[in-house]
């Protein structure tokens, strides 16, 4: 009985829109359910959900549902059409996977030609994944399903977001295509890649795309990142969900400042659940030497080193220094535009460009974020432009004005 139940959940979950809330008492009430039956739906749906421990062990061939912690603080439930568990692995847990692919390719067919040819071909995939971008707007009436779902009113700029981004399916299914061929720059396997892309679901079908704002974008894709162990690093498993399984400290850098004498590192790591916490580390005569350089030996307040839970947190314990002051050595990738959208935010006298060459390199080939941070540095060279213009008006003044607009 508990199996008949499990499979028609599943069944209703697949059917049900994108990302659409999910709670237990409305899944109780469905029609397949026996009564006294209800905690065999609720283990069918822990055990298929991301970011819930049962789905950890039991490791499905498909999602179902995702648990999210909204940016308002409200966790919840969302559907997912089954989303294939090997596919988000490529995508979030194995970032390195797809670099290999390219890496591969370059070596046999040259770097530049895969530069210029191929990753052109990657951009111009929305292409065959265009009609179901459309459809998948129009079905969700145009807004975002995640404003929706925390009752956000405000109309946001929106687009369409596969759930699998277009990148790492472009790069698995020509890496299969080659290996097939033997080769790349032929019709034979342009037409077979391209047929390949518009069968495969999660590229090309209106179920594994949703409209979701810049914002709420972000933050599907941190959550989804979280929910999959990272590659091993300097040969020891990093898990930043702090698995069982991980061998060694799930603490990672945020963002390393410093100079000569050493380094301010704002620390992270990630619950199960993908809760973030912060610490910021500090070795005294950095601080001293950067505050002396900074800030003329100003002092500064600080207080007692603690985790803090929450991006807001840990920005707050990264301000008690004039951080933006600082010199960046290091971002995390995940973390890279939001930190940038900090430094740009604020009216602090730093070297802008350096920070936004930084942030560029953390993200760089995700296309998604390079593209953020490309829009956040045309944005600061706008409002660097208008400072400039207001202070020659100001150097000018009403006469000087007046003299170069009638020079005669």
């Amino acid at each position: 009985m508990s199996q008949t139940i499990r499979s028609q959940l599943l069944w209703h979950l697949e059917k049900l829109p994108p990302l659409s809330p999910i709670t237990l008492t409305e899944l109780y009430k469905l029609p397949f359910v026996p009564q006294g039956k209800e905690h065999a739906v609720r283990a069918a749906l822990y055990g298929v959900c991301v970011g819930r421990t049962v789905s950890v062990r039991q490791k499905p061939k498909k999602f179902y549902g995702i648990r999210l912690e909204l940016h308002s603080g409200k966790e919840v439930v969302l559907s997912l059409p089954g989303l294939p568990r090997e596919a988000l692995n490529l995508d979030h847990g194995h970032g390195g996977e797809v670099n290999r692919i390219i890496k591969r390719l370059e070596k046999g067919y040259g770097k530049m030609t895969i530069g210029f040819w191929v990753k052109s071909s990657q951009r111009r995939s929305v292409e065959q994944a265009a009609s179901a971008m459309r459809k998948a707007k129009a079905r969700d009436i145009k807004a975002c399903r995640l404003c929706e779902v925390e009752g956000q009113t405000e109309p946001r700029r929106v687009r369409a977001c596969h759930l699998v981004s277009r990148r790492s399916s472009f790069w698995r299914i020509l890496d299969e295509v080659e290996r097939t061929k033997g080769a790349i720059f032929t019709d034979d396997v342009s037409l077979l890649l391209d047929k390949r892309l518009r069968e495969l679901e999660v590229h090309s079908d209106s179920n594994f795309i949703v409209t979701l704002c810049k914002e709420h974008d972000d933050l599907l894709l941190a959550t989804l990142a979280r929910a999959f162990p990272r590659p091993a690093v300097g040969g020891s498993q990093i898990t930043l969900y702090g698995a069982e399984t991980a061998k060694a400290s799930p603490e990672v850098p945020i963002l390393k400042l410093g100079g000569e004498g050493g380094s301010i590192v704002l620390l992270g790591k990630a619950s199960l659940q993908g809760h973030w916490t912060f610490l910021l580390r500090t070795e005294e005569s950095t601080v001293l030497d950067l505050l002396d350089e900074d800030l003329g030996g100003e002092k500064v307040k600080v207080a007692k080193p603690r985790w803090a839970k929450g991006w807001k947190a840990g920005l707050k314990i990264l301000s008690q220094y004039p951080w933006v002051a600082f010199y960046p050595l290091e971002v995390h990738r995940e973390f890279a535009v939001q930190i940038l959208k900090e430094v740009l935010l604020r009216d602090e006298q730093c070297d802008k460009e350096t920070w936004l060459n930084l942030c560029y390199e953390a993200v760089k080939g995700d296309l998604h974020q390079e593209e953020e941070i490309l829009y956040l540095r045309k944005q600061a060279l706008l409002v660097k432009g208008f400072k400039h213009a207001n202070e020659m008006d100001a150097d000018l003044g009403v006469a000087g004005l007046a003299k170069l607009e009638n020079p005669m």
